[in-house]
């Protein structure tokens, strides 16, 4: 079985792979950072074509069995950053953690923009470019996003992360080439990868069917869907690992693009 997240930044044509999910009912989840939705904002020169297909957007996502997904608010650090990817927003690698209180105002005004722009209310939370922390996941949990999407590095399976009673279930996302349950690609990558990408769209199956295709209806919702009374320990220390595993990662990507930087 396979899960497919469309991160929606740069589009490489009208839009026309949107309508073929659309007639061909393919059920996926379309991730979408808010900030290029603005017509008037930092994207607005970058990605001038995505305010134009708001409705065919909006269509998308609110076809039964597809959700959206929501890229932070801005996809861009509050510092500045001259020789490392500035493309993360929740979790800085070279900075102090960025407070709760930060956190949650930016994830607040993103999710107020996609719902007033596309009409609909984002079902999962993608950290900008898979940097978080336990501070990211505790406000996506708060702000009852049902789905929390993290780069899967340690780990193929489905998640639990539970406080005060509301489930968010962690979903492990690998490239659309690597061995997983769920997959991710750019959506001005898709053609380069079309094999790949046609491979996991013949066996996408719906967000909404996690709990039941993975056979954990009882370990995630419990009997007749009652929440379980705590998080798996397993499941918690497993989300630990794997988020230790991105950030070294991410700063072994940095180390190596950092000649190419400083030459730019």
């Amino acid at each position: 079985m396979k899960f497919l997240d469309i991160h929606l930044e740069g589009m490489d044509d009208a839009g026309e792979k949107l309508k073929r999910i659309l007639e061909e009912n393919i059920p996926v989840a379309i991730s979408v950072c808010p900030g290029t939705l603005r017509e008037r904002g930092i994207y607005s020169e970058q990605y001038p074509y995505l305010p134009k297909h708001l409705d065919l957007i909006g269509e998308v996502v609110s076809r039964r069995g597809n959700i959206l997904g929501q890229q932070g608010n801005m996809h861009k650090c509050k510092h500045a950053h001259r020789f490392v990817d500035p493309w993360h927003e929740n979790y800085c690698l070279y900075h102090r953690p960025i407070s709760t209180e930060e956190q949650r105002e930016l994830m607040e005004k993103g999710k107020e923009t996609l719902i007033k722009l596309l009409g609909k209310s984002p079902e999962m939370y993608a950290p900008p470019n898979h940097l978080w922390d336990f501070i990211t996941l505790k406000i996506a949990n708060v702000m009852q996003y049902p789905f929390f999407a993290i780069r899967g590095v340690k780990t193929n399976e489905p998640l639990l992360y539970e406080r005060d009673g509301v489930n968010t279930l962690v979903l492990p996302e690998v490239k659309i080439n690597e061995n997983g349950h769920f997959h991710y690609i750019h959506y001005d990558e898709i053609e380069k990868n079309q094999e790949a990408f046609e491979g996991v769209l013949k066996n996408a199956r719906s967000f909404r069917n996690i709990g039941i295709d993975f056979s954990m209806r009882e370990k995630y919702f419990g009997k007749s869907y009652k929440i379980n009374p705590k998080p798996l320990a397993r499941d918690l220390e497993t989300i630990r690992k794997n988020g230790t595993a991105i950030i070294i990662k991410k700063l072994w990507r940095d180390i190596k693009n950092f000649p190419r930087r400083v030459l730019e």
